[in-house]
């Protein structure tokens, strides 16, 4: 295509044409980083002001440090707009997941053990 593009009596538009390229993917410019938009760095709480996410996160951090805790980030937004966050359930979810702090395991019955689950256990 780049010999031809000096050539006068030929446009770029006949060339790509021709070829069968359309003219969006000839001028295509991949974008740098993640799309949409970026995310926050503050949170605002029920006062109006506005607190940097690291604050948040260590509110975070000293909720799922509480004994007995396996809170998920739905429980967690709970008590951070306890705390007085107007904060989204993504929000909390996306910070715990970039910083680990996703309970990762569901809790929940396992079921009523039978003998084929319990071969060798004294269930009495």
């Amino acid at each position: 295509m780049q010999q031809y593009q000096s050539h006068p009596m030929v446009s770029k538009q006949d060339l790509l044409t021709w070829s069968g390229v359309p003219r969006s993917s000839y001028y295509y410019k991949r974008g740098e980083g993640l799309r949409g938009r970026k995310p926050s760095t503050r949170t605002v709480t029920r006062d109006g002001k506005q607190v940097d996410n690291q604050v948040v996160l260590q509110d975070i951090e000293s909720i799922l440090q509480q004994e007995f805790c396996c809170y998920g980030y739905k429980n967690v937004r709970d008590e951070l707009k306890d705390k007085g966050y107007l904060i989204n359930h993504k929000k909390v979810y996306r910070l715990m997941k970039i910083h680990r702090l996703l309970f990762n395991r569901r809790i929940g019955s396992i079921g009523v053990p039978t003998t084929e689950n319990c071969k060798g256990i004294n269930l009495i």
